[in-house]
């Protein structure tokens, strides 16, 4: 161990010095360098002339009012800018606003045309067009494929308060032929049809205005011109030609023309006729019966009720 020890001594001594010895060296060598000499720089202005220097100051000032007047070119330039800003800004709001208030008007009018369909319960035949603040109906195209309009109804017959129509003859002749089929009625069962009839159908028209208020006894007033031997029976068939009225009154040849007629067809029996040479047969108050009724049928559009042509079918 004594051994080691002095060897790492050794070591270290030779070591120290070393290092000693390079540092010695360097601390040599810096002493016998030169110093560095620093040249001062000189100002260039120092040596111009006196007028240069004015005439560097002239410029200093010209472009410090040139500038100055940029600056205030530019403001000018900004707060025009500005005001034309503010006025499109201003001008824009108002075309914003009038755009929007006439977008509300069609919108209203749209509105109001389905309202109008909705309160009458009735489907928007036609296009509604909304675009933008135009509102329009377009008639050129339909929603819906529109239903066929049906055939005109015939006209129908005017009602006179002391007159019957050709319906209530009808009527009151099915009455009659459910009790007597022959034609020939007691007087009490007349009038306790007719009455019936005025009672029990208010308000249907089976009758006339007359007849639906008459009492018993004005009902069998009636029966004195359709039973003036009093026996007690009339015929039905004779009141109801009594009460067809029909106008105008034939002359005699005419009802002899009529006569030889009815004999010339070929279902002539015993004073009866087939119904198609009934209706071949023509009959003088077919044609005119209106203009003598005083324009007693209802116009429906361009046509107008013949009476007279109904009654020629009824009385068969």
């Amino acid at each position: 161990w004594a051994r080691a020890v002095e060897v790492a001594v050794g070591v270290l001594v030779v070591h120290e010095e070393s290092v000693g010895g390079e540092k010695d060296k360097k601390d040599k060598g810096k002493k016998g360098a030169p110093a560095e000499v620093v040249e001062e720089k000189k100002d260039p202005d120092a040596d111009l002339p006196q007028q240069y220097h004015k005439t560097i100051e002239t410029e200093d000032v010209l472009l410090r009012r040139r500038i100055d007047r940029i600056r205030h070119h530019a403001c000018d330039q900004l707060r025009d800018l500005r005001h034309t800003s503010l006025t499109s800004y201003t001008l824009l709001e108002d075309c914003i606003s009038l755009r929007f208030q006439t977008e509300m008007d069609a919108i209203r009018e749209l509105m109001i045309v389905i309202k109008e369909a909705i309160e009458q319960e009735t489907r928007l035949p036609n296009y509604l067009v909304l675009e933008g603040e135009k509102f329009r109906v377009n008639f050129r195209v339909l929603t819906f494929e529109p239903e066929l309009e049906g055939r005109p109804g015939s006209p129908v017959e005017k009602g006179a308060p002391d007159q019957f129509t050709v319906l209530q003859l009808l009527n009151l002749a099915l009455q009659f032929r459910s009790i007597a089929p022959d034609g020939t009625i007691t007087s009490k069962d007349f009038v306790d049809c007719l009455h019936k009839m005025g009672t029990m159908s208010a308000g249907t028209e089976l009758l006339p205005e007359t007849y639906m208020n008459a009492d018993v006894l004005q009902l069998q007033q009636l029966c004195v011109p359709l039973d003036p031997y009093e026996t007690g029976f009339v015929n039905w068939r004779k009141f109801l030609m009594l009460n067809a009225r029909i106008l105008p009154a034939p002359t005699a040849e005419v009802v002899r023309g009529l006569r030889d007629g009815v004999r010339d067809v070929e279902s002539f029996r015993d004073w009866t006729i087939s119904k198609k040479d009934y209706e071949s047969l023509s009959i003088w108050f077919e044609e005119d019966a209106d203009d003598f009724l005083g324009g007693g049928g209802e116009e429906t559009g361009k046509e107008r009720f013949n009476r007279g042509a109904k009654l020629k079918t009824a009385i068969f």
